[in-house]
């Protein structure tokens, strides 16, 4: 088992990623709303679209960015503290984007296909 720092420090890190999905569904959401043709921000489908969507897609690709961060960090142990800190801080922000991304393909795809 974990030291208590370490577990603590690993729920932080999950909520993290989760929050950042779900937000970047949101954000993704009213980009996509906003510029869409045909659609309004006041009506059924868009309340569905934030209140069904923000939650699963939260815990998909959020916990999947956190099982990856942690198996990339995992993958490639660094001894000195403060290179693994550089290298765990860069791994993470580079799959906050790429999450970001797909959070946006996927809210385009839903808009596209079933709130449109």
């Amino acid at each position: 088992m974990a030291p208590p720092q370490i577990a603590e420090k690993q729920v932080q890190d999950l909520r993290i990623h989760l929050g950042w999905a779900a937000l970047a569904w949101v954000e993704s959401g009213l980009y996509l709303i906003d510029t869409t043709r045909g659609i309004s921000f006041f009506s059924l489908k868009t309340l569905g679209f934030f209140l069904i969507g923000t939650v699963p897609v939260g815990l998909v690709l959020g916990n999947a960015a956190y099982i990856v961060h942690k198996g990339i960090c995992r993958l490639f142990p660094i001894r000195s503290e403060r290179s693994a800190a550089v290298f765990a801080s860069t791994v993470g922000l580079c799959l906050f984007a790429v999450n970001g991304v797909i959070c946006y393909l996927a809210a385009r795809w839903v808009i596209s296909r079933l709130v449109v």
